[in-house]
């Protein structure tokens, strides 16, 4: 059963329609992931904020300084040092 569900949950993935070129706002944007290896296109999913998802193509130029925006913050939220949490 577990099989089934994430297969369905793959091809749902897969068969996500890719988003206008337009630009989505960043501040709203709260994370983001690949599609799997085995889809055929490949795209990038960024999680909203109220946990919409938009599936973009990662080839448009604004993506990827979203990407890399995103990482940041995440890099940038907690750094652990001594086992003990420090915000910067």
């Amino acid at each position: 059963m577990r099989k089934l569900i994430t297969l369905s949950l793959l091809v749902l993935l897969c068969s996500l329609q890719l988003t206008p070129c337009s630009v989505i706002p960043l501040k709203r944007v709260v994370s983001y992931r690949w599609t799997s290896s085995s889809c055929a296109k490949k795209a990038i999913v960024f999680e909203m904020i109220g946990g919409k998802k938009i599936c973009v193509d990662p080839e448009v130029s604004w993506v990827s300084g979203h990407v890399a925006t995103v990482d940041k913050r995440k890099s940038a939220k907690e750094v652990i040092t001594d086992g003990s949490k420090e915000s910067k």
